[in-house]
């Protein structure tokens, strides 16, 4: 019965396909057409100026805010090898779990900028929270141009929302084993037609997984908080000043390691 009734569906879609007119779409117009339903717009800052990605010259890789969370991506340290060529290593070989190794192409020497702001440290950055972040762009190559001698290898932009121009807010929260108790909220509040602000919170705990044999101490928790008020004011088209305050603070014994084998 059901090969029949697939036997009718198909019999009747040919019909309906060989009655149907035929159009050929044919010119520019037709592959700017196809171009455009498949190919969304990402506009990007890799050359200090706003452009559409497909448009710049330069080996660039952009993630969404959308993107980013469909992914799962919570922190800095889970965009290891999401672009191509990229490797985010913590530690640096001297055990401080948040500070952050970058490299591009195996290269060293990639900078990081946050809001355009370049951040010439990176302790905390590799534990730093991926929240209200508008888009991340990875640019491949050495870029001492535009972002200074220490992009050798590449260069990272970390560019978070604006505030929005309504009043709204979201609230985000997870629970898990080892006690995790995960809360993330923002708010925008439009105090005007051209001052914006936008309020985030961030409070993220877990206990720790693997105990130590000699001390009893529990490592692999996670205790950190994140604020940040950020202030749009936009008197004309051409004009806008903004002014964004952040506050973090991590306290954890430190990441979870284990000593697989002593040789003689």
């Amino acid at each position: 019965m059901r090969t029949d009734g697939l036997k009718l569906h198909v019999l009747a879609a040919a019909v309906a396909g060989a009655l149907a007119p035929l159009v050929v779409p044919t010119g520019a117009s037709a592959q700017e057409g196809a171009a455009n339903a498949l190919l969304e717009e990402v506009v990007v800052t890799a050359r200090r100026r706003e452009e559409n990605l497909q448009v710049v010259p330069l080996a660039v890789t952009a993630f969404g805010g959308a993107e980013l969370e469909a992914r799962g991506v919570e922190m800095i340290a889970n965009m290891n090898a999401m672009a191509p060529n990229l490797s985010v290593l913590g530690g640096s070989g001297r055990g401080i779990e948040s500070q952050a190794e970058f490299r591009i192409r195996g290269m060293p020497g990639v900078a990081v900028y946050v809001d355009g702001i370049d951040q010439s440290n990176n302790t905390g950055l590799f534990t730093m929270g991926v929240l209200e972040v508008d888009r991340i762009e990875v640019l491949r190559g050495p870029q001492g141009t535009l972002f200074g001698n220490a992009s050798l290898g590449g260069a990272i932009q970390y560019v978070t929302r604006l505030p929005d121009e309504e009043f709204s807010g979201r609230v985000q929260m997870r629970g898990g084993s080892y006690d995790r108790r995960d809360i993330q909220a923002t708010m925008d509040v439009p105090l005007s037609d051209s001052f914006l602000t936008k309020f985030t919170f961030s409070d993220l705990s877990r206990d720790g997984f693997m105990t130590s044999l000699d001390s009893g101490q529990k490592y692999g928790d996670i205790n950190d908080q994140f604020f940040r008020a950020d202030f749009l004011f936009t008197p004309t088209d051409a004009l806008s000043f903004r002014y964004a305050y952040d506050h973090s603070e991590q306290d954890r014994m430190g990441g979870a390691r284990a000593v697989w084998e002593i040789g003689p």
